[in-house]
């Protein structure tokens, strides 16, 4: 045993000492640079705990699905023989979308080490190799990527959904054959997910100059974010539409009703006739994804690596004249001291520049309008009575998720080895980095508060209604960026961070305890406000006493007086540092 172990390994090294190899590995390991590590010695997320996180849903959801289609409790319930092929549809198409979803959002992530940069022509340009190899290499790397996504994310529950729904109804020759046919329809679904952002990608570097594919790439990445998002979000509700026979005919355009439709014309159970136009359109997507993705990205990649050589680094643009006097008057529209004024426009302009700090942050935004889309429909009411809990429960939805998305986005450093600027500016301001944050989340509600909720509650509900729902609003929007930020000391995007620190199951459980609590209750609360005046006034001011007085007592407890610039995790051992 331990003489075949030995020319394992030996084989092993040999294969990835050859040249070919050694690219691919590196450019592979590329992938795996942490999106979160702002400088040496900072900590970060585990790429490893993150694809262990990818892969719980997809294993563990099939499990719930054992009481749905369990022989014993449909006899119990007076159905003795279950129609499994049509029931399993709809779960079928949550886990396909699951599967799209996540490798289109690891995609977009991963956006900007999918292509060889600068970076990789520095370190590989002085060795013997041509272009081809690099090229060729980095393809190789980008296949092994998929394939690893697509197993860590879809391997568990490939092997045990059609286990749960064949296991009263069908035999084992037919559990090995739809096996193997929904793994070729995930592989496939991913593999178009995939394809679709590498050729869009691809195409913005061909057709945009590398300053404009800059600034475009930031608003492209996240909207794709939120699509994906939106199309898990509303995945639910879809699977249940296309268990008819007769899919309508804008179902027919989502992508992973193709391929849903691809497994199931494939297998032949039940053959309807839809199902093998959709699975003409999966296998028509497919090949477009692959020769648009093929040819953007030999294009791209000779246009840019072959030519880096000849390139020099562009200095980044001055502020136009305009934009300048804007950031000027937001630095003084900002409250606190100038040192305070200065970090509140350090924070916007990070949120602005900064692509992952955007990403992060759109996707919780995603999340906010997916919900609050889904939590509007049908709901809207004719102008005459207060509006109704749901349709007040919509910007509750926003604030929330903008709130909290920003805490989160915060506590993510911008670059750590430059916060010697902030260091060497003397000691803060007591409270200087809560009053910051608290500065920088007001600065980006109130515009959403003033020029879209507003005007929308005006027109619809009037003039009286829309301003008292504003107020209210404002009101709300304060006391949750003093909850969320009660015991931060630190300025944003400057202090080092050590996720480990904190138990990520119970701020989870926490924060969606927090959501049904603003969107439940404030907006059942605030439905009974609106239909009286003295009601809603009393309300407001018991509401803003309280708030009050539960920041004054919180500031008082606080105690530490200096701003943070290392967040490091408690020590295994405490000592009384004599020394």
């Amino acid at each position: 045993m331990s003489t075949l172990r030995r020319r394992a390994e030996g084989a092993s090294r040999s294969f990835f000492a050859r040249r070919f190899p050694l690219l691919a590995a590196h450019f592979f390991a590329r992938f795996f640079d942490s999106e979160l590590v702002a400088g040496d010695g900072d900590n970060s997320l585990s790429i490893g705990g993150v694809f262990a996180i990818l892969a719980v849903p997809g294993a563990f959801a099939p499990l719930f699905l054992f009481a749905k289609y369990s022989s014993f409790l449909a006899w119990l319930r007076g159905h003795p023989r279950l129609d499994v092929w049509q029931m399993s549809l709809s779960d079928q198409y949550l886990l396909i979308t699951y599967a799209m979803t996540v490798a289109g959002v690891v995609t977009v992530i991963k956006w900007d080490s999918l292509f060889p940069d600068r970076r990789d022509f520095a370190a590989l340009a002085p060795l013997p190799l041509n272009s081809a190899w690099i090229f060729y290499a980095k393809v190789a790397a980008l296949a092994a990527l998929l394939l690893f996504l697509i197993v860590d994310v879809n391997g568990p529950a490939t092997l045990v959904f059609p286990m749960v729904f064949l296991s009263g109804y069908g035999t084992f020759s037919e559990y090995v054959r739809f096996t193997a046919i929904h793994a070729l329809a995930v592989f496939a679904a991913s593999c178009f997910t995939f394809l679709f952002f590498l050729a869009l990608s691809g195409l913005f570097l061909v057709a945009l100059p590398p300053r404009w594919f800059a600034r475009v790439s930031r608003y492209v990445r996240t909207a794709s974010v939120i699509a994906l998002l939106s199309l898990l979000l509303t995945s639910f509700a879809v699977s249940e539409a296309i268990m008819s026979p007769h899919v309508s005919a804008g179902l027919m355009l989502l992508p992973p009703v193709w391929f849903v439709g691809l497994s199931r014309a494939l297998f032949g159970q039940p053959a309807y006739p839809v199902f093998t136009e959709l699975a003409a359109r999966a296998v028509i997507g497919l090949a477009i994804a692959l020769v648009v993705a093929a040819l953007a990205y030999a294009l791209s990649y000779r246009r840019y690596f072959v030519r880096i050589r000849e390139s020099i680094d562009a200095p980044p643009g001055e502020y136009s004249r305009i934009a300048a006097l804007l950031w000027r008057g937001i630095e003084r529209a900002l409250p606190g001291s100038r040192f305070e004024q200065a970090c509140g426009v350090f924070a916007l302009k990070t949120l602005c520049r900064s692509e992952k700090h955007w990403l992060m942050l759109g996707a919780y935004l995603g999340l906010a309008l997916t919900i609050a889309a889904e939590t509007l429909a049908g709901t809207l009411e004719p102008a005459a009575g207060p509006p109704p809990a749901a349709v007040l429960a919509v910007p509750l939805i926003v604030i929330f998720f903008m709130i909290s998305g920003l805490r989160f986005v915060f506590a993510a450093p911008s670059e750590l080895r430059a916060n010697w600027v902030f260091r060497v500016c003397g000691d803060a301001p007591r409270h200087a980095g809560s009053r910051v944050a608290r500065a920088v989340m007001l600065a980006l509600a109130l515009p959403f508060l003033l020029f879209v909720c507003l005007p929308a509650y005006w027109a619809v509900y009037g003039t009286l209604t829309g301003i008292a729902h504003i107020a209210f609003l404002l009101l709300i929007t304060a006391i949750l960026a003093d909850i969320s930020l009660s015991g931060y000391r630190s300025i944003p995007f400057t202090c080092s961070w050590a996720p480990g620190k904190n138990n990520g199951a119970f701020a989870v459980a926490l924060y969606g305890g927090a959501f049904f609590i603003v969107v439940s209750m404030v907006s059942s609360l605030e439905h009974w406000m609106l239909r009286g005046a003295a009601q809603y006034a009393a309300a407001v001011v018991v509401i803003a006493i309280a708030w009050r007085y539960w920041r004054h007592e919180t500031r008082d407890s606080e105690a530490g007086d200096t701003v943070l610039y290392e967040d490091r995790r408690a020590p295994a051992v405490q000592t009384l540092d004599l020394s």
